[in-house]
């Protein structure tokens, strides 16, 4: 299935990115790894890292929302660390034949999430992210509410959307 994108438009086309107010707030993220920053939240630790870094945060609000965070990005190839990524019933399959022969099927499911961009690897094809309030059955809550680095696979997104934002400035 093809990456869903949905538009959204909050600053004029070509608006160049800010490579500092994207260093800081990897920078943020990173100096939480393994905190709980407010109450665990995945949205909290962006919005965090966004009053740090001084970049401008834009409604909608509350927990069913849509969040928007900067300019929209089209282009996947265009992504860079300090971006961020908001899933929407995104489901994500992938599959990995083992040594033995068995292929090992692993699904995640984000129903609404946030996480920021750490790093960019394959062309956008595999996101490195830092993020909160995400993990495995095997993890208890508040393990999952800590800051913790993960990767998305953006091939492997089956159904929901995606939406990637360039952080403005205030």
């Amino acid at each position: 299935m093809a990456l869903a994108i949905v538009a959204s438009t909050l600053a004029g086309p070509g608006q160049a990115a800010e490579p500092a107010l994207n260093a800081k707030i990897v920078q943020y993220a990173k100096s939480q790894l393994g905190k709980k920053v407010d109450t665990g939240e995945c949205w909290e630790l962006v919005r965090r890292a966004f009053e740090f870094a001084g970049a401008k945060m834009f409604p909608p609000y509350g927990p069913t929302a849509d969040y928007v965070w900067g300019t929209e990005i089209r282009d996947q190839s265009q992504i860079q660390p300090g971006d961020v990524i908001q899933f929407r019933d995104a489901e994500f399959v992938s599959r990995k034949t083992l040594a033995n022969g068995a292929v090992q099927t692993t699904t995640l499911t984000l129903p609404h999430h946030t996480a920021i961009v750490s790093a960019v690897r394959n062309e956008g094809k595999a996101l490195d992210v830092l993020q909160q309030n995400f993990g495995t059955a095997r993890m208890t809550d508040a393990q999952k509410r800590t800051v913790q680095t993960g990767t998305i696979r953006v091939k492997d997104l089956k159904s929901g959307k995606l939406w990637f934002y360039r952080p403005v400035p205030k």
